[in-house]
């Protein structure tokens, strides 16, 4: 009948608009990433950037093997270091406030900082590079029950690396572990969900037209 085509149609219309959504979402992660992955190459050939320690920022106990750790200047200020890790999770953090986007950095195996430890899904495209994938996603609920969709690739040990992780025994090409961006749904479905209800409307609008002309006819 009329009304079980245009259900499909609109059903069709809806897949894919869900579609469109993961294809933005995709997009999104891959920008967010790219950035992350040149901000960390630029530090790691710098060999880490100095601060002024304060309120706002400690030294590291995961560098404390570094000699060169801390600086202390004549005029009694204090300068760390800060590694590509720490400012890739520092960026992370006002960005994920400004924009609502998370950034993650995930250990492989051996981790010592806590909050390096896989969720679930993380461990499962942990997995999957240990076996050569160059990416993983996945659609996943947050803390808060929204939808985000999940991207990681997989972080290796380069030259620049072994300095600040020489304590854990690592050598260039190892699979240090990954990071990845949760990208916010709620968004792009919001969007995906007016568009539809004026595609309703339009299909609608375009049954009672053809009923019409049909009673016209008969």
């Amino acid at each position: 009948t009329s009304i079980q085509i245009v259900g499909a149609a609109l059903a069709w219309n809806w897949v894919v608009e869900e579609d469109w959504i993961l294809e933005v979402a995709q997009i999104e992660a891959t920008g967010s990433l790219n950035k992350d992955r040149a901000l960390r190459q630029w530090m790691t050939m710098l060999g880490g950037l100095y601060a002024p320690v304060g309120d706002k920022v400690n030294p590291t106990p995961y560098l404390d093997h570094l000699p060169e750790r801390d600086l202390f200047l004549d005029d009694g200020r204090v300068l760390t270091m800060i590694d590509p890790a720490t400012a890739i999770k520092e960026v992370g953090k006002r960005f994920a406030e400004l924009y609502g986007t998370r950034v993650r950095l995930v250990g492989h195996e051996h981790w010592f900082n806590p909050e390096n430890a896989p969720t679930a899904s993380e461990a499962k495209a942990l997995d999957a590079f240990a076996r050569g994938a160059k990416e993983f996603s996945e659609v996943i609920e947050g803390k808060d029950g929204k939808p985000f969709l999940q991207v990681m690739r997989p972080m290796h040990v380069v030259s620049g690396c072994i300095r600040c992780h020489s304590p854990w025994g690592v050598k260039e090409g190892d699979l240090r572990g990954a990071t990845g961006v949760a990208i916010p749904l709620e968004h792009y479905r919001a969007l995906a969900e007016e568009e539809f209800a004026v595609m309703v409307g339009t299909h609608g609008g375009i049954w009672l037209l053809g009923i019409g002309l049909i009673g016209t006819g008969f």
